[in-house]
């Protein structure tokens, strides 16, 4: 999308200016948004199994029920809505939860990992990952999308990205310093000093020196706490003492 833009705002042959703004915070939104669109194979046999034992009383509860049992977290979050669309389309239930909902069958395992392959997570998370780096990167624009997409020509240099030019000068004849704004940094409410915040699996923290990490275990020493995460920027897995970083939540859905 971000390059179909490029070239959008560029045809008829005039110039064009595509700036991209990239704060590290919104790593954590974006981790959130690719998490909640991926339901794991384990998720959605959890779906199955309490749809399925409901028997008769299938439509006792409705959707949003259904997201209050399973989604305690976030608003957001997407899972169950997948899960249910998945189940339509598999014939597995038929009608709306709370109306007229059927449960019509079963799904197999095999049909479950059909559905919800694995590396589909992994691939999303990538693709974010990638654009991330392309954030990040002190190479050639230009040079960094034609690789990307395979193109044959590939520049060592266009000689008019940001990255070509003097930064600071680039940024003076497209952005002069009176037309600046700073951007406002959202700081969670929780946001306490480091060891006064519990976390728990699932929380977003962000981390001194590392940025936004996602909490994936945390683990009781007497009164330390350590979290097991994996970094936002480069999906790397690390172990943290919260009591010897500074570190604190943040909120992906704000």
């Amino acid at each position: 999308a971000y390059y179909q833009e490029i070239g959008r705002a560029g045809r008829d042959g005039r110039g064009s200016y595509c700036e991209l703004v990239y704060l590290e915070e919104d790593v954590s939104i974006q981790r959130s948004f690719t998490e909640w669109a991926n339901p794991d194979q384990a998720f959605l046999t959890q779906i199955v199994q309490h749809l399925a034992g409901l028997g008769e009383r299938l439509n006792s509860i409705d959707s949003d029920a259904l997201r209050d049992t399973f989604l305690v977290k976030q608003k957001h979050d997407g899972r169950v809505d997948t899960c249910l669309r998945l189940l339509r389309a598999g014939g597995c239930i038929d009608g709306e939860l709370g109306l007229d909902a059927v449960w019509l069958r079963t799904p197999a395992p095999h049909e479950i990992a059909e559905w919800l392959p694995d590396d589909k997570r992994k691939r999303d998370l990538m693709g974010l990952l990638q654009m991330v780096q392309y954030a990040r990167t002190p190479r050639c624009r230009k040079a960094y999308i034609h690789e990307y997409f395979g193109f044959a020509d590939q520049p060592d240099a266009c000689g008019a990205c940001d990255a070509c030019l003097d930064p600071a000068a680039w940024l003076d004849t497209h952005l002069p310093p009176a037309a600046r704004q700073p951007i406002p940094r959202h700081v969670a409410a929780s946001d306490r000093a480091p060891g006064n915040t519990p976390v728990q699996r699932g929380d977003w923290i962000e981390v001194r020196g590392v940025g936004p990490c996602a909490v994936k275990r945390v683990h009781l020493h007497g009164k330390r706490v350590s979290v097991d995460v994996e970094v936002a920027r480069d999906l790397s897995e690390r172990t943290f003492d919260l009591g010897r970083v500074r570190w604190r939540t943040v909120d992906p859905g704000s």
